[in-house]
C-alpha cells in the first residue's frame, strides 16, 4: 500500500524518468534527494520564474488528473507538471563573499568581545590568516598609526571617548568610522558592512562633535596649551613660566579662548573644554 503521497515532495535520485512508474507518486522519505516538482496549476508562476532566475533546470512531464491521490493510477498524459532540478538550483546560487575583518585593539577585553561578536555572524571572516582585510577595527592609537603607515585602507575606530580633537585628527587621517565602546552589537555590525563598501559610519555623539568642530573657530596650538594648563589649575604666572611667554600674552590667549568657546568665565570655558574633549591630551 502506498503511503505519504505528496505531489510537491522530492523524487528519489535513482527513480526512472520521468516519474518512476509514470503516475506521479512521490514518497516523503525521498525529500533529501535531487528533484522536486512544482504543480503547473498552483505553483507555476513564481516558482518557475525563480528557478530560471537562478539557473535551475525546468522540465515538463505528464502526470495523472488528480495529483497525489490514488486516482493518479490512471494513464499519465492528461496534464503537465513542471519539474525543477533542485540540486543544480542549489549549486548555481552564488554565495556572497564574507567581509574580512581584522581586530587590533589595545584593550584585551574589548578586542576579545569584538572578535567574538563578529565571529557569530556568517557575514564576517574575523582575523583572516592571510591576505588583506576589508576593514580594520582598532583603538584610536592603532587606527591612526595604520592610516599613517598606509597599512590599512578602511579603518573603523572603537574608542571610549569622543573628544573633538581626537575625532578631528581621525578625520584628517582618513578614518571611515568612529564608534564608542557603548555601541550596540547591531550598530557595530552595520558599521563594518558600511565601511567595507567604502562608506562612513559614526556614532551619534561623534557626528555631533564633527558638527561642532566645523561650525566653531578652532583654537590655535598655543591656545590649546594655555587651555589645558588652565584646566589643570595653573595660574597665569605659572602658565607664563611653563610656556616661556609673557604674563600679558597669557591673558591675551585667555581672552581669545573665552571668545571662541562662547564662555563668560574661565570655569565655564574649562567645563566646555572637558565636555567637548578639546582639553585632553592623547
Amino acid at each position: 500500500m502506498m503511503q505519504n503521497l505528496d505531489p510537491y515532495s522530492v523524487a528519489p535520485k535513482d527513480m526512472p524518468e520521468p516519474f518512476g512508474n509514470g503516475y506521479g507518486y512521490r514518497s516523503r522519505e525521498a525529500h533529501n534527494h535531487y528533484r522536486c516538482d512544482v504543480s503547473v496549476e498552483s505553483r507555476r508562476d513564481e516558482s518557475v520564474r525563480s528557478a530560471v532566475r537562478y539557473g535551475g533546470k525546468v522540465m515538463h512531464a505528464p502526470v495523472g488528473p488528480r495529483h497525489g491521490t490514488r486516482e493518479d493510477i490512471a494513464p499519465p498524459a492528461q496534464s503537465l507538471r513542471t519539474v525543477i532540478d533542485c540540486h543544480e538550483l542549489r549549486s548555481s546560487v552564488v554565495q556572497p563573499a564574507r567581509i574580512r575583518v581584522r581586530v587590533e585593539h589595545s584593550v584585551p577585553l574589548t578586542r576579545t568581545g569584538i572578535t567574538t561578536l563578529l565571529s557569530r555572524s556568517s557575514d564576517f571572516e574575523v582575523n583572516p590568516p592571510n591576505g588583506p582585510e576589508d576593514v580594520l577595527i582598532a583603538d584610536a592609537a592603532a587606527g591612526l598609526r595604520a592610516l599613517r603607515l598606509r597599512s590599512a585602507r578602511n579603518v573603523l575606530i572603537v574608542a571610549h571617548e569622543d573628544g573633538e580633537l581626537l575625532i578631528r585628527a581621525a578625520l584628517t587621517m582618513g578614518v571611515r568610522g568612529f564608534l564608542l565602546h557603548s555601541c550596540a552589537v547591531e550598530e557595530l555590525g552595520a558599521a563594518v558592512r558600511t565601511v567595507s563598501r567604502g562608506g562612513t559610519a559614526f556614532a551619534p555623539s561623534v557626528a555631533t562633535r564633527i558638527a561642532q568642530s566645523f561650525t566653531s573657530e578652532p583654537l590655535t596650538e598655543r591656545q590649546l596649551q594655555v587651555l589645558r594648563l588652565m584646566v589643570l589649575g595653573f595660574s597665569d604666572k605659572d602658565m607664563a613660566r611653563k610656556l616661556s611667554i609673557g604674563h600679558g600674552t597669557v591673558k591675551s590667549h585667555m581672552k581669545a579662548i573665552l571668545a571662541k568657546l562662547g564662555a563668560a568665565r574661565r570655569t565655564e570655558a574649562a567645563a566646555i573644554a572637558q565636555r567637548r574633549g578639546i582639553a585632553r591630551v592623547f
